[in-house]
């Protein structure tokens, strides 16, 4: 009987001595699961508030064409928006013959993209009632410079207040969006440079057509992000003469300002926005998931259904944001048609490769040339006299292109071609034999004959027909082959 209850007091001893160890061991469990917990989300809490180290600024980098200018033009040089008559008239001239556009289904509006009936109308208006002088006279309302910045020809608009001395003058630098130009200030800047009773200080205007837009030149190769166009902009408030300056910045121009203000505070006075966004941060992405559950923790009441459901928000983002996704990540996937021959890369008789860019602002004649035609020996004599009479005094340019396609009048190789015109003293500019028509002809002569089509169709007829391209690159006029390059002078001189 006592054994019995020896035993039975012992195991009852023995469950609680159990009891008590599990006990001990959740607690640990526990302790350390919530020592984790807390250790995780101090990582996590230092690793999305701790900012990253900043990048190194490379306030020299070089973005333009090769070869490299030894000795650029670093000056400030007026520029003047023009919309000439031969632009004019190319415009209308490709309205007037553009291929009919696919209708668009029915009762669609402008939910799969612009609605093709609505963009015809559209067409029709800048074809023959658009008015280009009067348009063009008010982008000249103010003054406009371009200055190279980083091998980039940068474009921008500088507004100075008329004010007595006792009003202070501010700089401020406007920044517009994407897509974007600087024609949506031209109403804001009278309100801007003016000053009122309230306030002793106007601000002086630079608005640039940030690179890539308007009328600046675009980077030639990859890597030129927000940050380096900040950095371009830097340089440019310095070549203009600010060292400290005022920013407003909009869409793409806030990210700009933005930078601007956090890599270069020194130079930024103040940074003014009016789309105070933090879509690229962790934390704001964290925060809008959290206001799924529960809005009030982000916005008032009455502003909740701006955002929320969430699902709702990105959905509309996703589905009206396709041309940002195209034209961030594919930009060669929009089709682009040439505008003028600085579109175009070429060869010349040695291999190399040449980007017609580097003849801009100059007079050009291209012309198709062939060492065994009976129209040779004129011609190659005529365009070195044109050459010698005007390529410094008028900066003409003469482009050859060697073409097989007449008679076989051009059979040699490169080095035939390139020893044929060494021998002629030949001083204008010779290429790679190319075709001029027919599926393989080069882009460049597709481009001349889509401009300039001649008085029996777009296609070249003989060896020795010359197009002339003015000094924006636009082709203005062509001659068949039995027009005489000297008998062009009267036509160059239009351009000059």
């Amino acid at each position: 009987m006592t054994n019995k209850k020896d035993n039975k007091k012992k195991t009852s001893q023995d469950e609680k001595n159990k009891k008590e160890e599990s006990g001990f061991s959740s607690g640990k469990i526990i302790f350390v699961s919530a020592i984790c917990a807390a250790l995780c989300s101090y990582y996590l809490y230092k690793r999305l508030t701790t900012p990253p180290d900043p990048p190194v600024l490379d306030f020299n980098e070089y973005w333009g064409p090769y070869p490299m200018k030894m000795d650029p033009d670093l000056s400030i040089r007026p520029y003047e928006i023009e919309f000439s008559e031969v632009m004019v008239n190319d415009l209308r001239e490709r309205l007037l013959h553009r291929r009919p556009f696919q209708p668009p289904l029915e009762n669609s509006g402008f939910t799969y993209g612009f609605n093709s009936h609505f963009l015809t109308r559209v067409l029709d208006y800048w074809q023959n009632k658009y008015n280009f002088k009067e348009r063009e006279q008010f982008f000249n309302k103010y003054n406009h410079y371009v200055t190279n910045i980083q091998g980039l020809d940068v474009h921008y608009m500088h507004v100075k207040p008329q004010v007595p001395d006792d009003i202070e003058v501010v700089p401020l630098l406007l920044l517009h969006g994407w897509p974007g130009s600087v024609r949506e200030f031209y109403e804001l800047i009278p309100k801007l440079t003016s000053p009122r009773d309230d306030y002793k200080f106007a601000f002086e205007i630079i608005a640039p057509s940030l690179p890539g837009f308007g009328f600046s030149q675009a980077p030639s190769r990859p890597g030129f992000g927000p940050v380096e166009m900040s950095v371009v902009l830097s340089n440019l408030m310095k070549r203009i003469g600010h060292n400290k300056y005022y920013i407003q910045g909009g869409d793409f121009g806030h990210m700009l300002g933005s930078i601007l203000a956090t890599l270069m505070p020194e130079q930024v006075l103040g940074f003014h926005t009016n789309m105070p966004v933090l879509m690229f941060h962790p934390l704001a992405n964290i925060y809008m998931m959290l206001g799924s559950l529960w809005p009030s923790l982000l916005v008032e009441p009455e502003q909740q259904s701006r955002v929320y459901p969430y699902s709702q928000y990105l959905m509309r983002i996703i589905e009206e944001s396709g041309y940002l996704h195209i034209q961030a990540t594919k930009p060669d996937t929009v089709v682009k048609e040439p505008q003028t021959i600085y579109d175009f890369t070429v060869r010349d008789i040695h291999g190399r490769e040449i980007k017609l860019d580097k003849y801009r602002g100059k007079v050009v004649v291209i012309v198709n040339v062939a060492s065994q035609c009976g129209l040779t020996d004129t011609n190659y004599h005529q365009l070195n006299e044109l050459h010698d009479k005007y390529a410094r005094s008028r900066d003409l340019r003469i482009l050859a292109f060697p073409c097989n396609q007449f008679g076989g009048q051009e059979p040699g190789t490169a080095k035939d071609i390139a020893k044929f015109i060494s021998d002629r003293n030949v001083k204008f500019d010779v290429f790679e034999k190319v075709a001029v028509n027919g599926d393989d002809a080069h882009p460049l002569f597709q481009f001349l004959k889509r401009v300039q089509r001649g008085s029996f169709g777009d296609y070249i007829k003989w060896n020795y027909s010359k197009f002339i391209v003015d000094r924006n690159g636009v082709p203005v006029e062509r001659f068949g082959p039995h027009v005489d390059p000297i008998d062009l002078e009267p036509s160059l001189a239009k351009y000059w």
